[in-house]
């Protein structure tokens, strides 16, 4: 779960080696435009690497973590850790 950011480091070798490595889903939390266009460009990398990618998208309200960012933080948490049996009890029932 990245927020604000985390999107440069995405080549396509990096994704293959997340991948490689048990890395199951990556999600981007933006509320800036710039991050918004930046975390597509590392979400096509990601799924070339077949790893499921999802982009949420909040108010402009720029670079923060609180109000609109951490409601969907919040939100996302189950689709970041659906699958993981470390984290099943923690989840909500579907």
């Amino acid at each position: 779960m990245l927020i604000e950011g985390g999107h440069d480091a995405w080549k396509p070798e990096v994704a293959q080696a997340f991948a490689k490595g048990g890395g199951n889903r990556v999600l981007f939390i933006c509320s800036q435009s710039f991050c918004e266009r930046d975390a597509r460009w590392a979400a096509a990398r990601l799924r070339e690497a077949k790893i499921p990618t999802r982009i949420v998208k909040t108010a402009d309200v720029g670079h923060r973590y609180h109000g609109p960012v951490a409601e969907a933080t919040r939100k996302s948490i189950p689709w970041s850790l659906e699958g993981d049996a470390r984290f099943g009890d923690l989840l909500p029932a579907p």
